[in-house]
């Protein structure tokens, strides 16, 4: 699951933290369902490239914020969330 919202947070869920927007910070703004390559079972291999372009002088100064969340039978919830990631136009 690919998380994408217009405000940070830092919710504890699943034995990590969610730090894309939350209710009380700002709302979800878009979610997606995603596939990564790499070798079941081994941690770290797999990975995603999206090609993001901000061509918009009104997206200039604009952050967005993105998290992934995978099924992970060797998580503590069965839930791994990665590294947040802030994007910012400019």
């Amino acid at each position: 699951l690919l998380l994408l919202s217009a405000t940070s947070g830092a919710l504890p869920l699943f034995g990590g933290t969610l730090l894309v927007g939350q209710p009380l910070v700002g709302p979800l703004a878009l979610s997606l369902n995603i596939r990564v390559g790499g070798t079941p079972g081994v941690a770290g291999s797999g990975s995603l490239a999206l090609p993001i372009v901000f061509n918009s002088p009104s997206l200039l100064g604009v952050d967005l914020y993105l998290q992934t969340g995978f099924v992970d039978t060797a998580a503590v919830q069965w839930v791994s969330l990665s590294n947040g990631l802030r994007l910012q136009a400019g």
